[in-house]
């Protein structure tokens, strides 16, 4: 009351609360040591109800409890009662007084329940032994596994992996242990989607262990998937070391060129952030050989501007305007060299070197040939530019950077 989370409301003559704000008040020692004095007086079905609990989290639903235990909702309700009566539970609100047998699986979704404090769940969690922890875990794990829609799977996803994966020392089959593998990848990148890098990593780090010591053989895409995870993670936090590590795996194992390139593309990301423009360059033109695209790293004067007329004949032989008409590039391994072409203008340009002009003309030859892709925005508008300014023709320059913003 004197905290004024306990109000009276003289208009309506009744009296107000937020049960939230009650409930994350710290518990003095004295409340805590009462509460801890109660629970081990409980009767044995409340205190193993109790302890399941406490396995599932600080707040959990009805529906999610009952799915871990055999009992129906309204029969898991009724058992929650001297749970409730001693406080060691807070029902959200009074929806839990209202489940019957009839009651779906909807209703029991909506009654939620948390523990009185943090500490309350942890002295009732700390009455499992290391043994029942793990085996309580895999079988709520395996139970969500089981009985949740695809859609609701994606929604607790993290949830349920982290069950699986405090009990997953008690998981022996090879099909298991990959599968799991399989949900520790599509949570962590759940989590690092959400920018929750420390937790991605954990996750990954759990899935990669999973895998048997010959997936690079038998799960070919499946380890894969975790070196580029886990190397793109690292980077993104900055630790370069240990993202070198995994992308070397990659470059080491990856089957063709095109599965190389997404290293490169970050490596030539990692190298044109951190101002080194040449290491950029070289990074990008030896991608580029992997996908037989050979250009030099210092063309000599002649070079740019002879690519550039070539370039303004060829588009001189047909209406600038219908190049918007051309097919949509599908060749993975041309769209691959699009991709890091364009990444390369940047540090060319910066280089003011020769090379930036042969870049774009290149770009451009290609889409002639293979369709146009998302990158020719890009070297329309280059082109535009370097037409106006190289070859003096400004009005073919302004056609084709025209394109661009179409």
């Amino acid at each position: 009351y004197q905290e004024e989370l306990l109000t009276f409301d003289y208009e309506t003559g009744r009296w107000q609360w937020d049960i939230f704000q009650i409930q994350s008040l710290s518990l003095t020692d004295d409340v805590l040591s009462l509460m801890m004095g109660k629970l081990r007086k409980l009767d044995d079905t409340s205190l193993n109800l109790l302890k399941l609990c406490a396995a599932m989290g600080n707040r959990f639903n009805l529906r999610m409890l009952r799915l871990a235990r055999e009992p129906p909702a309204f029969q898991t309700a009724e058992e929650l009662g001297p749970i409730l009566k001693e406080g060691f539970l807070v029902p959200k609100d009074d929806s839990y007084k209202y489940i019957t047998k009839f009651s779906d699986a909807a209703a029991a979704a909506q009654v939620e329940y948390s523990f009185l404090h943090d500490r309350v769940q942890q002295a009732a969690y700390n009455l499992l032994d290391d043994n029942e922890r793990e085996e309580l875990h895999l079988k709520i794990g395996r139970l969500y596994l089981a009985s949740v829609s695809h859609a609701e799977r994606e929604e607790i996803l993290i949830d349920l992996v982290n069950h699986l994966n405090l009990g997953r020392n008690l998981i022996t089959g090879e099909e298991e242990r990959v599968e799991l593998a399989r949900l520790n990848l599509a949570a962590g990148q759940k989590a690092k989607n959400s920018t929750a890098y420390e937790g991605a990593l954990r996750l990954f780090h759990i899935g990669h262990d999973l895998l048997p010591g010959d997936a690079a053989e038998r799960y070919y895409e499946l380890f894969m998937a975790y070196q580029m995870e886990l190397g793109e993670t690292y980077y993104t936090v900055n630790d370069l070391k240990n993202a070198e590590k995994y992308f070397d795996i990659i470059l080491t194992r990856a089957r063709s060129g095109v599965e190389k390139l997404r290293v490169y593309e970050i490596k030539i990301d990692v190298a044109t952030g951190q101002n080194q423009p040449e290491e950029a360059v070289r990074t990008g033109l030896e991608a580029l050989e992997l996908l037989g695209i050979r250009l030099s790293a210092a063309p000599s004067d002649a070079v740019p501007r002879t690519e550039m007329t070539r370039m303004a004949q060829a588009l001189r032989k047909q209406a600038v305007s219908s190049l918007i008409n051309l097919p949509h590039m599908e060749d993975e391994i041309q769209l691959a060299g699009m991709k890091v072409l364009m990444q390369l203008g940047l540090p060319a340009y910066v280089l003011s070197s020769n090379l930036f002009p042969v870049i774009i003309a290149r770009m451009i030859r290609i889409s002639l040939k293979h369709g146009n892709a998302e990158s020719n925005a890009y070297a329309y508008d280059a082109y535009g530019m370097l037409q106006a300014g190289m070859n003096d023709d400004p009005e073919q320059g302004y056609e084709v950077g025209r394109l661009g913003l179409d």
